[in-house]
C-alpha cells in the first residue's frame, strides 16, 4: 500500500509540470484585472481575488498562502485613503505576453516591456495636476452638505478647460465615520481614471469643544458660518476647515491678546470678516500671514479693537467691496495700508473714524467704485494729502457726509475736488438746516 502511494505522488509532481506556465498566464491576467477594477473593491465585493501561484514545497504552501492574504488585506486596506489609478487599456495580446513572462518558473520581462508597462501605469499629467490640487484643498475638508456633483464643479473650478468627467454618481453625499462610495474621476479623452480620498468627512453642523480655555474643535452652522468663539479663548485648532466661509464674530469681545494657532489658519476660503475682532480691546496677535483673497466684507472687522498694530500690509483686498467701520476705535493702529487695492470697495463709512494715531499715507488708492465714504476721517488725527485720488473717484454724486466732523488736522487744500464740492455742498444743506431752528 506505501509503494502505491509513493507512485502517485510522483505521477502527481511530473504530471503537473506542463500545468505551470497555464496557471502562470492566468494568475497574471487575474492581477492586471485586479489593478483595472481596483477602484471598485469598495463598491464592488465581488472584484476577482489575486490567485496564489501553486506550490509543490509540501506544506509551505500553506503559509506561502497566508503570506500573500496578508499582504494582499494590507494593500487593500492602504487604497482607501491613497488616490488609485487604472492603468490605460491593455490589449488582450499584451496582457498575455506580459503574464507569459512573469512568474516564478518564467523569464522576467525584459527592458522594452517593463519601460512599456510603467508608460502605461504613468499618471497622466492633468491627472496628477488634479491630484496634487485635491491634496492641497479638498482632502480632509469634505463636507458632508456636498453632493459628489458639487464637489466634482468646486474641483473642476480649479483647473479650467481640463475637459474633466465624473464616473461616480453625482447625486450621491459623502457621511462622516463610513466608508463612501468611491469617487472616481477621468479625462473626457483617455480610459485612465482617478480615484480621490475623501480623507475626514465633516458633519453638516458642529458645536464648538473646550478644555478649559482651549478650543479643542471648531463649531460652525450648516450655511459654513463658523460659531463664535468663548472671550476667554486662548488657543484654536491650527485647521480651519475650508468649507467655512464667514468668520463673522469669531473673537467679538476676547480678552485675548493672542490666541495660540491662530496664525495659522488658512483662510483663502473667507469671505466674511465681518466684525471678527470687534470690540477685542486687548486682541494684538500677528496675523500678518493670513490669505485674503477671497475677501468680499471687512465691515468692523477691527472696529474697538484698541490695542491691534499689527502689520497686514501684505493682505489681498483686490476684491472687498465693505470696509466700513473697519478701524473705527482701533485707537492705536498705524500701520502702512498704502499698496492695497481697494478699487472695488464701495462703501468707507467710518472706515478710519476714533483711530486717534493713524497717519499712514493713502495716496496710492484708487476708490473708483466708492458711493459712501461719510465720517471716513472723523473724529481722527489723519492729515495726509489725498489729491491723487480725483482722477479715480467717480463721478457724479456720492456720500461724502461728515467726511471730517471733529477732525481739524485734516485741511481742504488737501482734498480731491470731488469730496470737496461735495463736501460744501453737504456743509451749506446743515446750515440751512440750522438756521430755520
Amino acid at each position: 500500500m506505501k509503494k502505491k502511494i509513493k507512485k502517485f505522488n510522483i505521477f502527481s509532481s511530473v504530471s503537473f509540470l506542463p500545468l505551470m506556465p497555464l496557471v502562470a498566464a492566468s494568475c497574471k491576467k487575474n492581477d492586471n484585472d485586479e489593478k483595472i477594477q481596483i477602484i471598485n473593491n469598495e463598491s464592488n465585493p465581488q472584484t476577482s481575488k489575486q490567485m496564489t501561484p501553486p506550490n509543490s514545497h509540501g506544506d509551505q504552501s500553506k503559509d506561502d498562502s497566508s503570506n500573500v492574504d496578508k499582504t494582499t488585506d494590507a494593500k487593500n486596506n492602504s487604497e482607501k485613503s491613497e488616490p488609485t489609478v487604472t492603468p490605460k487599456d491593455q490589449s488582450d495580446e499584451s496582457r498575455s505576453k506580459a503574464g507569459k513572462n512573469d512568474n516564478v518558473n518564467t523569464i522576467p520581462m525584459n527592458n522594452d516591456e517593463e519601460k512599456k508597462l510603467k508608460e502605461e501605469q504613468k499618471l497622466d499629467p492633468v491627472l496628477q495636476e488634479v491630484l496634487d490640487i485635491w491634496n492641497k484643498d479638498f482632502k480632509n475638508d469634505i463636507w458632508e452638505k456636498w453632493s459628489y456633483g458639487e464637489i466634482f464643479e468646486k474641483l473642476k473650478s480649479k483647473i479650467p478647460d481640463s475637459k474633466l468627467e465624473l464616473v461616480s454618481k453625482p447625486d450621491i453625499k459623502p457621511t462622516p465615520d463610513s466608508t463612501n462610495p468611491p469617487f472616481v474621476i477621468k479625462l473626457n479623452n483617455s480610459n485612465q481614471k482617478l480615484e480621490l480620498p475623501f480623507g475626514k468627512v465633516w458633519p453638516i453642523s458642529s458645536e464648538t469643544k473646550y478644555n478649559g480655555n482651549e478650543a479643542t474643535s471648531i463649531g460652525y452652522t450648516e450655511d459654513g458660518k463658523i460659531k463664535r468663539f468663548k472671550e476667554s479663548t486662548n488657543k484654536v485648532p491650527e485647521h480651519l476647515p475650508k468649507f467655512i466661509y464667514s468668520l463673522e464674530s469669531a473673537f467679538k469681545n476676547s480678552t485675548q491678546k493672542e490666541i495660540e494657532n491662530l496664525d495659522k489658519w488658512d483662510t483663502s476660503n473667507i469671505s466674511y470678516f465681518t466684525a471678527v475682532f470687534s470690540d477685542a480691546k486687548k486682541f494684538n496677535h500677528d496675523i500678518s500671514r493670513w490669505k485674503t483673497d477671497s475677501a468680499l466684507s471687512m465691515f468692523n472687522m477691527f472696529s474697538g479693537a484698541e490695542d491691534f498694530n499689527q502689520d497686514i500690509s501684505k493682505w489681498n483686498t483686490s476684491n472687498v467691496t465693505e470696509m466700513d467701520g473697519m478701524f473705527w476705535d482701533a485707537t492705536n493702529f498705524n500701520q502702512d495700508l498704502n499698496s492695497w487695492n481697494v478699487e472695488k470697495v464701495t462703501s468707507m463709512i467710518n472706515m478710519f473714524s476714533n483711530t486717534k494715531k493713524f497717519n499712514s499715507n493713502l495716496d496710492n488708492w484708487k476708490p473708483k467704485s466708492i458711493r459712501s465714504v461719510n465720517g471716513m476721517f472723523a473724529n481722527s488725527n489723519f492729515n495726509k494729502p489725498l489729491l491723487s485720488w480725483e482722477s479715480h473717484l467717480p463721478t457724479g454724486y456720492f456720500n461724502v457726509d461728515q467726511f471730517k466732523n471733529g477732525n481739524n488736522k485734516l485741511e481742504d487744500n488737501n482734498l480731491p475736488e470731488k469730496i470737496l464740492k461735495l463736501l460744501n455742498e453737504y456743509r451749506e444743506k446743515v446750515k440751512a438746516s440750522n438756521d430755520r431752528k
